[in-house]
Order: structure tokens, then sequence, then C-alpha cells
């Protein structure tokens, strides 16, 4: 049996379908604000659900969830006040909520 350090390990990815869910989501909460914020909230339980389910831990879902970001057409630059850094910081935080909670 080969024994692989947590230095090692592959990191995991999200399925195409709930990344595809959770950029959407993202996008339409940039777009529309609070009015998104139940469809992020869901989008990010179906995300954490399936990081428990493939055994990720925690930091792969964060790890995951910050490389999606960024491919999202979002004003990476902080602009708007940094709306997107604001946006993004509480999507991890919720991120994380979901994934520890029952």
């Amino acid at each position: 049996m080969t024994h692989q350090s947590p230095l090692e390990r592959t990191p995991r990815e999200l399925s195409p379908e709930t990344r595809e869910r959770l950029k959407g989501a993202v996008l339409r909460h940039w777009n529309g604000g609070a009015q998104g914020d139940a469809e992020l909230k869901s989008a990010l339980q179906q995300a954490a659900e399936e990081a428990r389910k493939a055994q990720m831990r925690a930091e792969d879902l964060i790890v995951a969830f910050k490389a999606l970001w960024d491919e999202l057409p979002l004003p990476h630059d902080g602009g708007a006040s940094g709306d997107e850094a604001r946006l993004r910081a509480r999507a991890i935080s919720m991120s994380i909520r979901a994934y520890y909670s029952d």
C-alpha cells in the first residue's frame, strides 16, 4: 500500500455541473445584489455537499472556489470600492459554513 503525504495530495475539483451552477449564481448575485443571495447560498451548499462526499478538505473547496472565481468576468481590479473583494470574501465564508454544517 502506498502512503501519500497530505502535501502530495492531488487537488480534487468540483464537477462541471456544480462549477457552472456556482458561476451562474455568482454572476446573478453580482448583477442582482441581494436578490441572488438565496441562489448563491444554495449553489455554495451544493458545492460543499459535493466536496464532503468526494472527501475534499475544506481547503480544497476554497482553492477550487477561488480558481472558479478567477475565471468569472468580474472587475478583478478591486473597482467599485472593493465590492468584488467583499463578495468573494463573503462567498468563501459562506462556503466554509456550508462545508461544516450538518
